[in-house]
């Protein structure tokens, strides 16, 4: 039981987007928001970019 609160906590607190990546990996990509900017990220198992309306203007997250 100790091994797998450890191996919880090592996996929830490292890798710093790990589960984003994964999940990119087998869908395609995965939204993100970044509260700071306030601009959504498409994250790709490759890498990330912004993601843009049908103007070419970033897209803010929803509340």
């Amino acid at each position: 039981m100790k091994n797998l609160i450890l191996l919880a906590c090592l996996l929830s607190l490292g890798g710093c987007g790990w589960l984003n990546r994964s999940i990119g990996y087998w869908s395609g990509y995965t939204t993100i928001c970044v509260a700071e900017t306030n601009v959504m990220y498409v994250q790709f198992p490759s890498g990330a970019s912004v993601l843009v309306d049908k103007d070419g203007k970033p897209q803010s997250c929803k509340p």
